[in-house]
């Protein structure tokens, strides 16, 4: 009876696991299908009890303000507050994006255009 009821742990887990993994290359296709750039500011770290830490982002869509966040290494993650980076969006549904911490972005005309207020 008891190797009945581990059977049906592991195929609960492995069915989640398949979920998650669809979940996820739908939301990555969804952005790479239609692909739109936007300027975005980190403006939180947040660090989990398990010492995950996420950068959390905004950006503007046709006026529009819409929220991000991404996990990071732990390692300097600070050195991201209040700079702008580069956001790939879905056209299709904004809320889907993606950061890319390697590709900061300096341009204040750029940022301004975006939606930013930026201190010369």
């Amino acid at each position: 009876m008891k190797s009945d009821s581990q059977k049906y742990v592991v195929l609960i887990v492995l069915l989640l696991f398949a979920v998650l993994m669809v979940y996820r290359y739908n939301y990555v296709n969804e952005i790479n299908k239609n692909p739109v750039s936007v300027v975005g500011m980190v403006y939180e770290i947040s660090i989990s009890k398990y010492t995950v830490h996420n950068v959390k982002y905004k950006y503007y869509y046709e006026n529009h303000l819409y929220e991000g966040s991404s996990k990071v290494d732990s390692d300097g993650s600070e050195r991201f507050i209040g700079n702008f980076y580069e956001i790939t969006i879905s056209k299709e549904d904004p809320k889907k994006n993606q950061i890319n911490l390697k590709k900061q972005i300096f341009d204040t005309k750029e940022i301004t255009k975006s939606g930013f207020n930026v201190k010369k």
